[in-house]
């Protein structure tokens, strides 16, 4: 899809009068990551205020991860199986880290009482939980208040239904 043809798309889902209208046009879209690109550059000229809103978790392990780095390093270079053995568990926190944290990128569109969200992790980017890659979009017309909605996403485990847009990452 051109960049033009999916600004139009994109105007198409932000004009949409009912929740059924938006989840119907927001399912038949196939967002290139460089398209919203495109839509994140030009929401003032539609009249539209973007904010990204990120949202960290890690374990209460990630503050030591200079530390765990030096136990590492230590590991690889020492003869002393004790310290090669402390190696590899720093090794293994490592490991949990990247699979128990969690990063969440929420990108606001609002004009005046209408908003539009689209928001997404590295599970959802890159197909872990899914059988594609995806980003969640909901809007005004979901009946939640904008407010709501900003708390909402603060939490690690949040809920509230929203539509699967396709993606095509990045790629070369």
């Amino acid at each position: 899809m051109a960049a033009a043809s999916a600004i139009a798309e994109f105007q198409k889902l932000f004009e949409a009068t009912t929740k059924a209208d938006a989840q119907r046009l927001a399912s038949q879209l196939v967002l290139d990551a460089r398209q919203f690109g495109d839509l994140i550059t030009i929401a003032n000229g539609l009249g539209f205020t973007h904010e990204l809103v990120t949202k960290q978790w890690a374990p209460d392990f990630a503050a030591r991860v200079p530390a765990i780095m030096d136990q590492i390093v230590a590991g690889s270079k020492s003869e002393d199986p004790k310290v090669k053995k402390k190696g590899a568990a720093g090794f293994n926190l490592i490991n949990q880290l990247f699979i128990q944290r969690k990063l969440l990128f929420s990108h606001f569109f609002v004009r005046d009482i209408e908003w539009h969200v689209f928001y997404f992790s590295g599970e959802d980017y890159f197909g872990a939980h899914f059988d594609h890659p995806h980003v969640h979009y909901a809007s005004h017309l979901w009946n939640h208040d904008l407010a709501t909605v900003k708390a909402e996403l603060q939490k690690k485990d949040f809920r509230f239904s929203t539509t699967h847009l396709q993606v095509i990452p990045f790629s070369d």
